[in-house]
This record gives C-alpha cells, sequence and structure tokens, in this order.
C-alpha cells in the first residue's frame, strides 16, 4: 500500500543540483511500468534541454530494456511543438509553420521598428522574458511584441519562447484538447 500511494497524486521533489532528482524520476517511471503494469506509452518524461532528454532516455533505457524506449522523453519546446503540429490550427496557425531564427526575427524588428540591429537583439531579449512571464510589456517592448506577432503571422513562423506559451495557450483555451493529452499520458514527470 505504500509503494501505491508513493506513485498516486502529484508529488513534487525540491533538491539541488547532483542530489539525484533524474534518478529518482527514472525510477519511478521504472516502478510504475515494471510494478504496476502501466503501458510505457502512457507515460510521459519533461525536461528542458535536447541533453536532458538524452539523458533521461537513455537512463529509462537501462532500467526497462526495450520498454523504456515507449516512454515518451520530450523537452517543453519539442512536446509544444508536438501539441502545436497536431492542433495549431485550432490557433490559427498554417499546418507548415516554421520556428524563425533569431536573425529573421531581428531583421523583423529592424523593418518594423526603424531600430538598429543592435536595438533588435535587445529588443528580442526583452519579448522573450515578457513571453515566458505571461507580460505584455509597455512602449517599445510592447510594439517589438506586437511587430513580431504580425511578422509571425505573415511568414507563417513562430520563436522558439512560442512553442511552450502557445501550447499551454491551445491546452487552456481547449478543453477537449487538453483532454486528448491528459487521456494519452497517465503518468507525466517533468526534471526541473
Amino acid at each position: 500500500a505504500e509503494a501505491a500511494a508513493a506513485t498516486e497524486g502529484p508529488l513534487m521533489v525540491i533538491a539541488g543540483p547532483g542530489s539525484g532528482k533524474t534518478r529518482m524520476l527514472t525510477h519511478r517511471l521504472a516502478h510504475i511500468v515494471l510494478e504496476q503494469e502501466v503501458p510505457s506509452s502512457a507515460c510521459l518524461a519533461v525536461t528542458f534541454t535536447r541533453k536532458a532528454t538524452e539523458e533521461l532516455r537513455a537512463r529509462l533505457l537501462a532500467l526497462l530494456g526495450e520498454r523504456g524506449a515507449g516512454i515518451a522523453v520530450e523537452s517543453f519546446h519539442s512536446l509544444g511543438l508536438s501539441i502545436l503540429r497536431a492542433h495549431g490550427a485550432r490557433l490559427g496557425l498554417p499546418a507548415d509553420f516554421r520556428i524563425a531564427s533569431e536573425a529573421e526575427r531581428r531583421a523583423a524588428l529592424v523593418s518594423a521598428l526603424g531600430v538598429t540591429d543592435s536595438r533588435a537583439g535587445q529588443l528580442l531579449k526583452a519579448v522573450s522574458v515578457l513571453k515566458r512571464s505571461g507580460g505584455q510589456g509597455a512602449g517599445e517592448e510592447a510594439a517589438a511584441r506586437a511587430a513580431l506577432a504580425e511578422a509571425g503571422r505573415a511568414g507563417g513562423f513562430l520563436d522558439f519562447d512560442d512553442l511552450v506559451v502557445r501550447a499551454a495557450d491551445l491546452l487552456e483555451t481547449h478543453p477537449d484538447i487538453a483532454a486528448l493529452w491528459q487521456g494519452r499520458f497517465a503518468h507525466v514527470v517533468a526534471d526541473e
């Protein structure tokens, strides 16, 4: 009963670097798959970087063998991309949307706002912070955010931050889509 309780409901582990968080997550997933006989396809592991996803995937394969390959291991950005590729039309995204480079987004700001390339770079950073924090900004930052949104609509592109922000918006505003993803993954672990 104690082991079953350990895998039910949300659990948050707060610990410093090198304390074994990733090991705990991979062993938790192994327990769910091996001991509770949950299909590995019902499990999702999410982390921040591509390198961390590779490490998680390798550890799961070491613990679970072929069954570990069935666990979806994604970065937050790759998961957002998958969600947007599957359902982005509901947000008005073109089916063939792409991720714009920093140079392309800088050029869009230079053109739209008449700022220098250096200032455009600073504004890109400010807009990134706004997107990640949920802020709208004011003045030149708000103008930059609006100009980038317009350029993205016209050019059929998103930026890296949009992958997470727009996917989260989609899930929050479309309960049917959220239910699809919740139904797909009964067990979710996030490393970070």
